[in-house]
This record gives structure tokens, C-alpha cells and sequence, in this order.
């Protein structure tokens, strides 16, 4: 079933005629599907606190909201979270019940900031997501037998930073 899933995806994405609907397969298989045969297995989230699915639809009609708060930092040795460290934010909100702030992109400053130095929210992670995807499906298709990760590739740059971000 992996492996139908999988070649399924690969053969989406070097067609040309499912370019943007190949990024939404690989994203529905690795951040939703994957994720809820992960949950499935109880064992794993004994002592460990279980991932959050995510939905591609919810995440772009703006409709998905996160189950459980996720630490802003990684916690000090002690497992607390060091002195001044920033708030909890659930999809780009203070954890707070009630809370109607809304939290600015570090880039929408009256500067104009690197593109490396915005802090993107989980809708503009998807969107750099998918256009990554398509621009490495379009690299595929043109004839490039495999793509490798190079910190000089936009394209591989771009997708590998939107996948460890979701």
C-alpha cells in the first residue's frame, strides 16, 4: 500500500497535467495520511507528545486550527523552557482561550526583510510548498533523472524548509 501510494505521487508528479494536484498528494500522504497511521500506533506516544495531522483544504480555505499547543522554543536540559522565552502561538495566535491577537509576519515590517528572514505562517509554508513541489515537478519532466539537495538550489531550498516547517 506504501508502495502504490508512493508511485502513485511520483507518477503525478512527472505528469504534466497534475502538477499542482501531485504537490497536494505528496502533502495529503506525508503531513495527514502518515500522520494518522503514526497515532494509530499508541506505543510510540507513551512518553512523547503524539504529531497533529494537517489538512491541505482546512490549512488553505484558513478553516484548520491546531489540537494542542506547540512550544515556541525547545525546552533548556531541564525540560522548561528557558527565561525569556517567546509565547506559545497556535496557528499564528497566543495559546490563550479567547485571545483575538494576531501575530505579524516578521517580514510585513516597514524594513523589507531577506526572504530567509521571514517568519512564514502555516498557510504561506504550504503555498513556497506546493510552488516548490511544481518547480521541482517541472525540472522532472524536463528531463532531470534526480534532483539533490544543494543550499544553492532555490527549488530544493524552498521545499525542503516548507516540509520541516509543516
Amino acid at each position: 500500500m506504501e508502495a502504490q501510494a508512493f508511485s502513485a505521487i511520483c507518477q503525478a508528479l512527472q505528469s504534466s497535467s497534475t502538477k499542482d494536484s501531485a504537490a497536494k498528494m505528496a502533502f495529503q500522504k506525508v503531513f495527514d495520511s502518515d500522520i494518522h497511521n503514526l497515532l494509530s500506533m499508541a506505543d510510540m506516544w507513551r512518553h512523547r507528545a503524539p504529531p497533529t495531522p494537517v489538512n491541505f483544504d482546512q490549512i488553505m480555505d484558513g478553516s484548520f486550527v491546531m489540537k494542542r499547543v506547540v512550544p515556541a522554543v525547545e525546552p533548556s536540559a531541564n525540560g522548561h523552557p528557558p527565561h525569556g522565552a517567546a509565547p506559545v502561538l497556535v496557528n499564528g495566535r497566543s495559546g490563550k482561550s479567547g485571545s483575538n491577537s494576531k501575530v505579524e509576519s516578521e517580514g510585513s515590517s516597514s524594513k523589507v526583510a531577506l526572504k530567509a528572514q521571514k517568519k512564514l505562517r502555516l498557510k504561506e509554508n504550504l503555498e513556497l510548498f506546493v510552488s516548490s513541489s511544481t518547480r521541482l515537478a517541472a525540472r522532472l519532466q524536463a528531463g532531470e533523472e534526480t534532483i539533490s539537495f544543494d543550499k544553492d538550489d532555490n527549488d530544493t531550498l524552498d521545499f525542503v524548509t516548507t516540509s520541516s516547517n509543516l
